[in-house]
């Protein structure tokens, strides 16, 4: 299951990262941003798109945004990257077993 919180928006979570709302009862998402661990960057901003679970534990399916150099990533706050990947991630390997 993805971790859940009460706190407001603007207020941050434990580690010191952004508010991440949460998948709801029925599956649907509902602006899950959140980050995911990354060996070249430490952590990597991506959107959560799906959940699951099976024998093997909990895994969350995220998009994380790619970028052809570093000054395509720049941004007027009005674009988005055009581009993805999506990956799906062991929860096992995150605090909490929640995504940041």
């Amino acid at each position: 299951a993805i971790a859940t919180t009460n706190q407001p928006t603007n207020q941050p979570t434990r580690l010191l990262f952004p508010f991440t709302r949460t998948m709801s009862s029925a599956g649907s998402s509902t602006s899950n941003f959140v980050y995911v661990l990354s060996k070249d960057y430490a952590w990597v901003p991506a959107r959560l798109v799906g959940s699951s679970k099976d024998d093997e534990g909990d895994f969350a399916t995220v998009s994380i945004p790619t970028f052809d150099d570093e000054q395509s990533i720049c941004s007027d706050g009005k674009t988005r990257s055009s581009k993805a990947t999506t990956v799906t991630v062991a929860l096992k390997d995150y605090p909490n077993h929640a995504l940041p």
